[in-house]
């Protein structure tokens, strides 16, 4: 591995780093995840240096001379961001200035992980590695540094878990006794560092394990205490899981639903995965797949996909069950306006978490509306007017919420006829994605001035109205052109 460690200082981004700092006379080391990375045979996407002296300062020299962007990443650490953008994702080049004045070997100790506390010494490639993180490479274990890493920072216990589904490593058994030791104190960090921290566990594949873990290490009770109101609250068949084993079903089967998708951590493989006979070549699906992946893919705020608000819409879509549970004379468990009601507490989690505004709305709307492709399914195929309504109401969310709903019945575990909620996805994704200006951006005939002129009728909600009338009319091919619009107008208005 020492030679691949060494091999890491001719790749073109570390090289000219290395360049410039040498010229700048600052003692500079590659280290941390791009070490690790370089020695798994990692893509290398993220660039950590640690440099003796100021990292904000030189971080923002390079960003000039790289022709990148400068970002602040800690102000009181001195640690500086290059962004440097091109095809593909953005490359991240981070300078830290050393963690106290001993030089590499005792930054490294303060550092979280052993296979994060490696460096290269850039004149010989030799690996610096004092904390065992090349043994633990080869074991596969993510271990502590030492058992003050998360005292000093709470977020690294997420981060451990992170790290399992972003490597494919195991956490080591004392490290997660300390993890369990410290867990309350993982309410302290900021909101938003945890939220980026929490999104970046969600993404990767097998996800609802990875939830489990972090209940099972005592933090999902200080970081999503609603989810596990959910734990042994029992629902009728078709259910057999409780409300909270129920959500981290769903999740697992909306990861197994997405199709292919070019991620950090592809989420599958589609020819394996029990999701796939959807998206494959005779799948109710696959006529949009390439649509889906792309629509799928679209940031609805920065570095937050629809794909991945989808996986946490999943694992959120039930959190209203447990205060809406009741038991009717029969016997049946019901939970009434749970969707709305889980939607609601949905938007105070996020915004708990400090998400942007747009994402809270984007995964509230899935929540509310997740139960309607299987309302729709009880008369198919959906009129034309439904499938308007439906997509008035979840507006472009609707191909994510149909796919939450096929989710979500294979997240019942009994085994039962799926086809209907197939069918309607099928209906909706073909309204979506071929007819879109039909039913999700229908632009009326007739203006509200136009409307106005031709009634009479003052400005107000009453023109709207009639507005959206009009547009359910274009949408059902009742209204083709503006003088049929203006006669079903005139009609309108008699009645």
């Amino acid at each position: 591995m020492s030679s691949t460690a060494e091999s890491l200082l001719h790749h073109p981004i570390v090289a000219r780093v290395a360049a410039f700092l040498r010229e700048a006379g600052t003692p500079a080391w590659p280290v941390g995840g791009v070490v690790r990375d370089a020695l798994l045979g990692r893509p290398l996407h993220d660039l950590d240096f640690a440099v003796a002296g100021d990292g904000l300062r030189l971080a923002r020299r390079l960003a000039d001379e790289l022709g990148g962007a400068f970002v602040a990443l800690d102000v009181e650490r001195l640690v500086g961001r290059v962004v440097i953008t091109g095809e593909g994702r953005p490359l991240f080049v981070d300078l830290a200035a050393l963690r106290g004045a001993d030089g590499i070997e005792a930054d490294l100790w303060l550092r979280d992980f052993t296979v994060n506390a490696m460096a290269v010494d850039p004149a010989s490639g030799a690996l610096i590695d004092p904390t065992g993180g090349q043994a633990d490479l080869q074991a596969r274990l993510i271990r502590a540094v030492s058992d003050q890493v998360f005292r000093d920072d709470p977020l690294r216990m997420l981060r451990a878990v992170r790290l399992t589904g972003q490597l494919g490593f195991a956490i080591e058994a004392a490290t997660l006794a300390l993890i369990r030791r410290d867990a309350g104190l993982i309410a302290r960090p900021a909101a938003e560092r945890v939220r980026a921290e929490f999104l970046a566990l969600v993404a990767p594949a097998g996800a609802a394990g990875r939830v489990r873990l972090v209940e099972a290490l005592g933090l999902l009770a200080h970081l999503l205490p609603e989810l596990l109101l959910g734990q042994g609250v029992t629902q009728s068949p078709p259910h057999l899981l409780d409300v909270y084993e129920h959500n981290l079903a769903v999740l697992a089967a909306v990861e197994e639903l997405l199709p292919t998708i070019d991620l950090e951590y592809p989420s599958f493989d589609l020819a394996r995965s029990p999701g796939s006979y959807l998206w494959t070549e005779n799948g109710v699906l696959a006529p949009w797949r390439e649509r889906m992946a792309e629509h799928l893919a679209v940031e609805v705020s920065h570095e937050q996909p629809r794909w991945l608000l989808l996986k946490l819409a999943a694992l959120l879509h039930d959190v209203g069950k447990p205060a809406t549970r009741t038991v009717g004379d029969d016997g049946r468990i019901h939970f009434y306006r749970h969707e709305t009601v889980g939607a609601e507490m949905v938007r105070a989690i996020l915004r708990r978490l400090r998400m942007p505004q747009k994402s809270v709305v984007w995964v509230g709307r899935i929540v509310a509306n997740h139960l309607r492709p299987l309302q729709l399914s009880h008369r198919l195929p959906a009129t034309r007017r439904a499938v308007y309504r439906y997509f008035r109401v979840t507006r472009n969310s609707g191909p994510d919420v149909a796919l939450l709903s096929i989710a979500d019945q294979r997240g019942k575990v009994f085994a039962q006829d799926r086809a209907p909620v197939g069918a309607v996805a099928q209906q909706l994704l073909a309204a979506y994605f071929d007819e879109y200006e039909t039913f999700v951006a229908v632009q009326p005939l007739l203006s509200g001035r136009e409307i106005i002129a031709l009634t009479g009728i003052e400005p107000g909600p009453r023109i709207g109205e009639l507005i959206e009338r009009l547009k359910e009319a274009q949408a059902r091919g009742h209204v083709r052109e503006r003088e049929s619009a203006i006669r079903y107008l005139r009609d309108l208005t008699r009645s």
